[in-house]
């Protein structure tokens, strides 16, 4: 449900036909994404081809776009045909290729997925070049020609029924199709897009195939490829696949108009939950609307960033939320204005009545120009962040020309933004947010007692690293493929660091750290963060804790100043501390909402019983309470120092500027005695463990797990091969579960090494009368692969996904600094992903075997099932 600030629709780059050359050159990061060359094209059967040449990635992207979205349905409308078409499209085969197209793209080292929206659906892959024809024969074959056998048909029925259901237990996920349906009456947009259980159970292989023959045709599609491309080979290998099929005549779109909405509508819901989740939802206007721009500003002005109003009065000084955004969500035709979040069931009223309030006073114009600056600052941010995947420049080529009609949209959308005075936010605010164009939906708990519960890759660029005399290691890369910064700091630590009465405390460290430093305060920092249109976050986890900032090139000086003050003058505002405290406490209780999370949390403990890794990185409830500033101070001394400390900065820099600043602000830090980390032995396994748990939810979810290896023991690449090998639509399990059994929505497998011995486990969400199966299953699985291994062509299939999934992964700076600056942090070498495919190409059946039989023991396991009730 919810978007960024920048429309859906937005991310494009200046398209006139056939080159887009910008004329109207920006200053400043716009002018590096405008001047990018791109070439459009309208195939004589209709289908519009957009190409963006992107030399030296070794990649390409795809993004195919449909006008065949939820609200196109017509006579089968609120039955979901839009998605159950998309989920068929993944079974197309062809004679020569008996594999369907992820099994197919997965096997050359490439991903792919697909979406269905309210307007369209989406079908996007990324694959290294070499295979770039392949997958355009396949992505061709698999539009034009799904499969429909019956037997597969009813198949996948039972899959999307299982994700209905899972819906319903997502309070997040549901509390947005009901919002959705209470402000719409009429118009399609209010059925949910995977549709009714009760009209989907309805439809059958005729329906599929009459509303793929007449949907699925060239001139009602767009195809936008982004990458190491040529345009004239790109235009002749679509022209060979795509041609042969003919334009066809489409239906006129006919929608029923929404009457005016004259009084304020409600509904409320009560679940088995712990927090309470609202939702409020006011008659916007469409993406061409004139007031679009000045609403958008609204929705960021009110719940765009922690600086942002609601985020200030309802989070910050009245305590009254653990969470809250707006957004402004405007599709094609008129959308939302929405507002949401999570609270305490008792603080639900008094935070709609600060939300109120808070509107009003910008009804008043109580509107700071600062808050405009940083409006417009975030707008070309995100917009350039948006930009450094080729999947997400391909997207955008796509989403602009299927959607809004306009090649040109983006930089005209800027501008709007960009021309928004306060009086024009003052007058969208007076003209849509009243009560009258008003729905408000709350989903909270039963009214009972609450009761806490314990809980090579391509890439050319090369890093370079050096070392300041405190031990302090620094890693630079210079590479400007976008006008963009990312620096990451890190530290050991995470669980690691931990035990039972300081649970959580590496997470209320990182966290804190960006709340407050010696000589400024949260509001100040978040501000110039954000009047930057950066992002400045933390993480926490098994190993480790650290910040991470991403910033436009251009604020590299003022970005890094920031940092500096938060690693090295953290203050722990007690006030603040105490705030954080009790959002922490609030996920922690809210845990049992979600099965997944309920479930990992229940496994974890079971499988680890003394080891740190057994706790959630944040926390338990009574080692959260019991923490104190001068705890975190203590934490922060003991682990925030030079020689446990890696820092990265990647992206559109000077490299020799940087080595001096880094050097310059971090030499004065002190080394200080090694960090003491758990010194816990896990015990092996002997035998099976079993655990169940029983929530009130529609699903059920079985989880098995073994202990493994850590992250310096080359064992870990196999057993990372065997999980791949079992996930996914096409892979082992779901092959299995889904299409043969036809039991489960969810299945899959994972690997996590860690410094200390980690965990490997598989899992299944299935129904209450299909857990003995799944189970039986499950354990069948393991066997199997003890005795035979994986096939070889499964073996050379998730290799090809292993190394291309890496080289997709690491196209950020974001992404690529993360991953340098642990491996060097734990040790393996801040060069180590280069000998990735090293390490994965060398793993033979015999090593899948081997390591299976050593770690996948049907003897000695641990086996979590979570319970939910059936619903009829």
């Amino acid at each position: 449900m919810k978007r960024p600030l920048i429309t859906l629709i937005l991310f494009s780059t200046l398209i006139c036909n056939p080159t887009i050359a910008d004329s109207e050159t920006e200053s400043g990061p716009l002018q590096h994404i405008y001047s990018k060359e791109v070439k459009r094209t309208v195939l004589d059967n209709g289908l519009v081809l957009i190409v963006k040449e992107a030399p030296s990635t070794g990649l390409v992207s795809m993004d195919l776009r449909v006008a065949a979205g939820s609200s196109y349905e017509g006579e089968f409308s609120g039955s979901g045909i839009s998605h159950f078409v998309e989920h068929m499209i993944f079974k197309a085969a062809s004679r020569e290729k008996p594999a369907g197209i992820e099994k197919e793209i997965r096997a050359h080292g490439g991903t792919i997925n697909g979406g269905t929206s309210f307007d369209y659906t989406s079908f996007y892959l990324t694959i290294p070049k070499e295979h770039f024809s392949l997958a355009l024969e396949a992505l061709s074959n698999s539009i034009f020609n799904p499969r429909m056998h019956p037997r597969e048909v009813e198949k996948e029925k039972n899959v999307i029924l299982k994700e209905i259901r899972l819906n319903r237990d997502n309070p997040i996920r549901h509390i947005s199709r009901l919002l959705w349906n209470t402000v719409f009456t009429r118009h399609p947009y209010r059925h949910p897009v995977i549709g009714y259980e009760s009209v989907f159970k309805e439809l059958g292989r005729k329906d599929l195939s009459k509303y793929h023959s007449r949907m699925y045709v060239p001139n009602n599609m767009v195809l936008a490829l982004a990458g190491d491309i040529d345009y004239d080979h790109a235009l002749s290998e679509t022209k060979k696949y795509f041609l042969p099929y003919p334009r066809k005549s489409l239906e006129e779109r006919a929608i029923p108009q929404e009457n005016p909405q004259i009084s304020k509508r409600t509904l409320h819901i009560k679940k088995d939950l712990e927090m309470a989740y609202f939702a409020l939802g006011y008659r916007s206007v469409n993406l061409f609307n004139e007031d679009m721009a000045a609403l958008d500003v609204l929705s960021a002005i009110l719940g765009n960033g922690s600086n942002s109003r609601l985020n200030i009065s309802l989070y910050r000084q009245k305590n009254l939320v653990y969470s809250i955004g707006s957004w402004n969500y405007t599709p094609r035709d008129p959308g939302i204005f929405i507002i949401s979040g999570t609270t305490e069931p008792k603080k639900l009223e008094n935070a709609l009545g600060a939300i109120s309030e808070e509107i009003n006073n910008i009804k008043k114009g109580a509107i700071k120009m600062s808050e405009l600056d940083r409006i417009k600052a975030t707008v070309i941010a995100e917009y350039v962040y948006s930009l450094e995947t080729l999947s997400g420049q391909a997207g955008e080529l796509a989403i602009n020309e299927l959607t809004a009609g306009d090649p040109g949209f983006s930089k005209d959308y800027i501008n709007k933004i960009n021309s928004v005075e306060i009086d024009r936010v003052k007058e969208v605010a007076a003209k849509y947010l009243n009560d009258g164009s008003l729905s408000l939906v709350t989903i909270s708990p039963h009214d009972r007692v609450a009761v806490q519960k314990e809980e090579d890759t391509g890439i050319e660029a090369k890093i370079e690293k050096f070392t300041l005399p405190n031990g302090l290691r620094c890693l630079l890369m210079e590479r400007h493929n976008t006008p963009s910064v990312s620096i990451v700091a890190c530290y050991e630590g995470g669980l690691r660091a931990e035990n039972k009465d300081n649970a959580g405390i590496s997470n209320l460290t990182s966290l804190m750290m960006t709340k407050g430093t010696e000589s400024s305060n949260e509001y100040e920092i978040s501000a110039l963060v954000e009047n930057m249109g950066a992002a400045l976050g933390y993480f926490s986890g098994h190993n480790s804790f650290g910040i991470t900032l991403t910033l436009l090139s251009k604020d590299i000086d003022s970005g890094l100043a920031i940092f500096e003050d938060i690693l090295l003058h953290p203050s722990f505002p007690e006030e603040i501390m105490q705030r954080e405290k009790k959002t922490i406490k609030a996920i922690i209780n809210s845990t049992d909402d979600d099965i997944y999370s309920s479930g990992m949390k229940a496994f974890k403990e079971t499988l680890f019983k003394i080891h740190p890794y057994r706790f959630q990185k944040v926390g338990r409830i009574e080692s959260i309470e019991n923490l104190g500033r001068s705890d975190l101070e203590a934490f922060y001394k003991n682990y925030a120092i030079p020689n446990n400390m890696v820092i990265a900065v990647f992206g559109d820099i000077d490299k020799e500027v940087l080595r001096k600043k880094l050097t310059e602000g971090f030499s004065q830090l002190e080394r200080g005695p090694s960090p003491k980390f758990t010194k816990v032995t896990e015990p092996d396994k002997k035998k099976i463990t079993k655990e169940c748990r029983q929530l009130q939810k529609e699903q059920s979810l079985v989880i098995m797990g073994f202990k493994s290896t850590t992250i310096k023991d080359r064992e870990r690449y196999p057993l990372q091969v065997i999980s791949t090998a079992l996930s996914g639509v096409n892979g082992r399990l779901g092959t299995r579960f889904r299409e043969r059994l036809g039991i489960a929505y969810a299945v899959g497998a994972f690997s996590v090494p860690a410094i200390d011995p980690g965990y490997f486990a598989l899992y299944v969400s299935t129904t209450e009368k299909h857990i003995e199966t799944a189970k039986k299953e499950l354990l069948d699985q393991i066997k199997l692969l003890n005795k035979k291994g994986l096939t070889e062509e499964e073996i050379e299939t998730t290799k090809n996904e292993l190394i291309g999934n890496q080289l997709i992964a690491l196209q950020t700076n974001a992404s690529l600094a993360h991953h340098a600056a642990l491996d060097e942090l734990y040790g393996l070498g801040f060069d180590n992903y280069k000998r990735y495919g090293e390490f994965i190409n060398t793993i033979t059946s015999k090593d899948i075997v081997e390591v299976s039989r050593k770690y996948l023991k049907p003897d000695a396991f641990t086996l979590m099932v979570v319970k939910g009730g059936e619903v009829e």
